[in-house]
């Protein structure tokens, strides 16, 4: 009761304390990380990075990035890609890639029991990120939990529309953007429906939104961040 303010990073921590502690929501302010936009940018987004790593830039891509693929849903992105992938259009034309966590033993062995193996590859830790958000066609954040999920913001700075789990924080600037969904990650009808539906998405309808993204990011980061102390003196 006595705390004047509380300073968290996204909607889903903000209603966490709003619902789980009845803290009063004036008091509570939302502050964005910033990103490194001369890195994480929109420019020079094309495939010739994937040739580099013998990937087929004939292919739609679906990238996954996290350091923790247990929590953050990889488990769950694995089954609703396989169900998707009865559909035999996207089964010969989508593949994923794995980018963040080294051990992926099981990971690996789980794609290969649902015979998913050719479709997907794993990178490990990299340090240039970059390069798979602007190569990619659509990201994919399963996340079980995450405050602030810092590759949201990446991929959406890149310009790559966006599938983004409801218990992710950053999913809102998915939907702020208009530039992607935000889905339940445990509800395997709706995680594969998704991946079909940006999966058929236009051309122009994807480079809507990859303008939308890249274009909230620009204005998201120009803001200045507020003046808390200020405010609640």
């Amino acid at each position: 009761k006595n705390t004047k303010y509380f300073i968290v990073p996204s909607e889903l921590v903000k209603n966490q304390l709003v619902q789980g502690y009845n803290v009063d929501s004036s008091k509570i302010v939302i502050q964005y990380n910033k990103i490194d936009l001369s890195k994480y940018n929109s420019q020079n987004k094309n495939k010739a990075f994937l040739q580099a790593l013998n990937l087929n830039p004939d292919k739609f891509y679906f990238l996954y990035v996290s350091t923790n693929f247990w929590l953050k849903g990889f488990f769950y992105l694995l089954e609703a890609f396989s169900i998707a992938s009865k559909d035999s259009k996207f089964f010969e034309k989508a593949h994923l890639i794995a980018v963040g966590q080294d051990n992926i033993k099981k990971f690996q062995t789980k794609a290969k029991n649902i015979k998913l193996d050719h479709k997907v590859s794993f990178f490990g830790k990299r340090n240039d990120l970059e390069n798979f958000y602007k190569s990619s066609d659509c990201f994919v954040y399963p996340s079980l939990y995450d405050s602030a999920g810092f590759v949201i913001e990446e991929a959406l700075a890149c310009g790559l529309p966006t599938i983004a789990s409801k218990f992710a924080g950053y999913s809102e600037l998915v939907e702020k953007s208009k530039a992607g969904v935000v889905i339940d990650p445990t509800n395997l009808k709706q995680f594969s429906k998704a991946l079909l539906d940006f999966f058929y998405k236009k051309n122009d309808e994807l480079e809507l939104m990859s303008c939308n993204a890249s274009n909230f990011m620009l204005q998201l980061n120009k803001l200045e961040n507020e003046d808390i102390f200020g405010r609640f003196r």
